[in-house]
Parts: C-alpha cells; structure tokens; sequence
C-alpha cells in the first residue's frame, strides 16, 4: 500500500513538471508567435560553425573540471580508485541521464554508478550531493561580475548588488568549508579552483554560441542572462529544465533589447549544447571504446 502511494506521488510529481514545461514551451510560442520567421531561419542558416564547435569544446572542458573534481574528492573517501577509463564512461552516462531527466537528477545516478570505490551508500550520497551543490558557486560569482550591467539596467544600486555577490561568495566558501573539511583543505582548495575553471568555461560556450549566431550583447550581458537561465532550469519544477530555460532565455534577452528573430537559432544551439550534446558525447565515447578493444 505504500509503495502504491509513493508511485502515485512520483507520477502527479512528473506530470506536475510535464504540465510546467509544457507551459514553459507554450509561453515561448507565445513570445515568438510573430516573429520575422524568414529572418530567423536566414540567421540559423548563417550561424557560425566553427564559433558553434568552439561552444562545444568549451563545454567540454566544463565536463572535464567537473569530473576532475569530482574524481578528486571520491579518491579522498574511496576504498579503492577507479580507471581513469571507468571514471570517464561513468561521468558521461551520468550527464548524459542528467540531460534527459527531470531537474537533471539523472547525474544523480553517480550514487550508484559509484559502487566500485568501496564506498557506503551515505559516503556516495555525500560526494554526488556536495559535488553538484559546488556548482553554486557560479551564482555568487555572476552576481560579483555583472552588478553593473543588472543594476545600472533594472535600477538596483550597484554597491548594493556587488557586496551581496560578495557575501554570499563569502558564504558559499565557508559552508563548502564546513560541510567539506573531511576532504581536507588541499583537496577543498584544488575543488574551488576546477569550479572556477568551470565557471569560465561555462561562460566562454555561451559567448561563443551568441556569437555564432551574431548576437551583440557584452560578454558581462551574457554572463547575467545564461547564468539567471541556468540557475531557473535547474529549479526541480520540470522535465530537464524544458519549457523553463527556453522561456526564461527567450524572456530576459527580449528585456536586453535582442531582436526577436535573433532569439530561436540561439535557443535551437543551447538545446543542442545542453541536450543533445551530452547524449553525443556518450556514444562516441562507447563507440571509440568499442572499437579500441575489438583491435
């Protein structure tokens, strides 16, 4: 009987964030119902692909930082240290999960793929958990950099936003501290610096994405719209961020004066470097894999 009852809450809770993104896409049609069509198709036809490729490369660097920290601080609990073979097989299922499921709680599968290490379950639900909440860094950071461009935009006192950046930054080190002195402090440190490299990689595959598809804004206006979309897509309200990012991009570059028909190529490029990519990656990755050991 309970296990009927939590099947019939996870069931309302995926149609809930079904219906969310649905709304998300339909406000989104919404938005671009009268557009320049013709345009905007003429502007995807001339995105940039090499600027495009470079999107992609940058992203892929993001993995990179990310399982390069995550690998570093499973090493500091594990039993036993995986391949760094399985530690890339393992990453790239888990992204790849995460882009199709629900507020990606696919990378949460780490949990599990992380089995081998020797570690106990509530040793693996710590490290998933604290590896994907470093993230948040990319918040306090975003808010530090663009306090000029969102205040002087929306009227807010710059000082103001820039010492809140700056103390929530303060905040995320010493909670990260706190909860992560287990780890230890070299371990914590070389941590903060992939994020940071992260971050900056992060922040270069959105640039380079509106710049593939000729969009003017600053780099700094950049930061604060992709960062403001990741942090709402990344809300557990629905299916894989869908309806949300598409919706909130759309919306914010349309308060930053983008052009309308400027907007889809951009939206179609970000849901190709956040859904489609990582599923890529995973199969060349198992085909490269495959045909290596049949030689």
């Amino acid at each position: 009987m309970r296990i009927d009852k939590k099947a019939s809450i996870a069931r309302a809770g995926y149609i809930a964030k079904a219906a969310i993104s649905l709304g998300g896409l339909f406000w989104v049609y919404f938005l671009l119902r009268d557009i320049d069509w013709a345009g905007s198709m003429d502007r995807l036809q001339n995105v940039s692909i090499p600027l495009f490729v470079g999107s992609a490369l940058a992203v892929s660097l993001v993995y990179c930082f990310r399982l390069l920290r995550l690998r570093l601080w499973v090493d500091r609990l594990a039993e036993q240290r995986l391949p760094f073979h399985d530690w890339v097989d393992l990453y790239l299922l888990s992204i790849a999960l995460g882009s199709i499921t629900p507020s990606r709680l696919g990378e949460f599968s780490r949990i599990y793929l992380l089995r081998n290490t020797g570690m106990d379950t509530g040793k693996r639900v710590w490290v998933t958990v604290f590896d994907k909440l470093s993230d948040l860094m990319y918040i306090p950071v975003a808010i530090v950099l663009t306090a000029g461009v969102v205040g002087t935009m929306y009227g807010v006192p710059v000082n103001m936003l820039a010492l809140s950046g700056v103390v929530l930054l303060l905040a995320y080190f010493l909670i990260s501290y706190w909860f992560g002195r287990r780890l230890g402090r070299r371990a914590l440190l070389a941590g903060w610096i992939f994020t940071g490299a992260g971050f900056f990689m992060f922040v270069s595959s959105n640039v380079l994405i509106f710049r593939a598809a000729d969009i003017g804004l600053s780099w700094l206006d950049i930061v604060a719209i992709t960062v403001s979309v990741g942090a709402l897509a990344s809300l557990p309200v629905s299916i894989a961020g869908i309806g949300i990012r598409e919706g909130s991009l759309l919306t914010l570059m349309g308060g930053w004066g983008v052009a309308p028909e400027a907007i889809p190529p951009v939206l179609v490029l970000e849901f190709i470097i956040n859904i489609f990519f990582p599923v890529l990656l995973l199969a060349l990755w198992r085909l490269g894999t495959g045909i290596a050991r049949r030689n």
